[in-house]
């Protein structure tokens, strides 16, 4: 009873983590990836900077949602939308799709 008892409150924190991961973290990263890649666009000196920085922080962030599986493997947390394309694709594509420097696949 004890054990089952402590078992299912490890689950709830668990699950608990693994959302404020998912609701703040992950979200406040991807919209971060996709303003520095936005920056990165305009180009300029620092456009090959911006451009390192933001693949760091895309890197980071899927390290954080696979925490959030592992934390709690019913939640999947979706990759960061891929902002429209200016390199000859039509409208928004996927990474794997697309030909911009955006692409990482």
């Amino acid at each position: 009873m004890v054990l089952e008892t402590l078992l299912a409150s490890a689950a709830l924190d668990r699950r608990r983590v693994a959302q404020d991961l998912h609701d703040d973290t992950v979200q406040v990263l991807s919209a971060v990836t996709v303003e520095l890649e936005l920056l990165r666009r305009r180009g300029g000196e620092h456009a090959d900077w911006l451009g390192r920085l933001r693949d760091h922080l895309q890197s980071a962030n899927e390290r954080i949602r696979d925490m959030v599986a592992d934390l709690d493997p019913g939640r999947r947390c979706a990759p960061p939308s891929v902002p429209p394309c200016r390199s000859g694709c039509s409208g928004r594509r996927s990474r794997r799709a697309c030909s911009s420097p955006w692409s990482t696949g």
